[in-house]
Parts: C-alpha cells; structure tokens; sequence
C-alpha cells in the first residue's frame, strides 16, 4: 500500500510540473520537447499525446527487452502505472491552470 501511494504522488508531481511548465511556456525534457513539436504539427491535445508517447516508450522498452534479454527488465506496475497516469492526470489539470495562467497574466 505504501508503494501506491508513493507511486501516486510521484505521477501527481510529475502532472504538476507538467502541466506549470506548459503554461509558463516551457519544455521540460527531450521526451517533452518531443511530444510538443508533434502537437504543433498534428491536431493533438499534449496529454493526449503525452500519454500516446509514454505507451510507445514503454511497449518499445519491453519488446527490447525481450528481444535482446530474452526477458522483460526494468519495466515494472509502476512504469506502466505513471506512464498512463501522468499525461492523463496532465490532461484533466490542463484547462483549470491555463485558465488561470490567462485570468492573472492578462
């Protein structure tokens, strides 16, 4: 139980950093920059995205796993678990703290 929770408020850090920094205008990483220049050319939401990318990397890492190990390695509930909770958690707090960002910066 305690690693749950820990887990949850690792995802829930890592929305909030997310999503402060999506609306301070700025990336935060590679992987980021990544998901908002494909956001800037397709008509997708970041974390919508966000979550479509976390997927790809983890099925990516498991299929190199395998093929290379013979055995899935480093990849466990939890790299799963933050992989769809955070750009899902991002996509629900996204509105709320752009609305603000333009009701106190406007």
């Amino acid at each position: 139980m305690e690693s749950l929770h820990y887990l949850l408020m690792r995802c829930h850090a890592g929305m909030s950093r997310r999503v402060m920094a999506r609306a301070a205008g700025l990336g935060l990483s590679a992987g980021e920059g990544v998901v908002l220049a494909i956001c800037q050319v397709l008509p997708v939401r970041f974390g919508a995205m966000k979550v479509i990318f976390d997927v790809t990397l983890v099925c990516l890492s498991v299929a190199i796993g395998l093929v290379f190990l013979g055995r899935v390695e480093g990849v466990r509930e939890g790299t799963v678990a933050a992989a769809l909770l955070v750009g899902l958690l991002t996509r629900r707090f996204q509105k709320p703290v752009e609305a603000l960002r333009r009701r106190c910066l406007a």
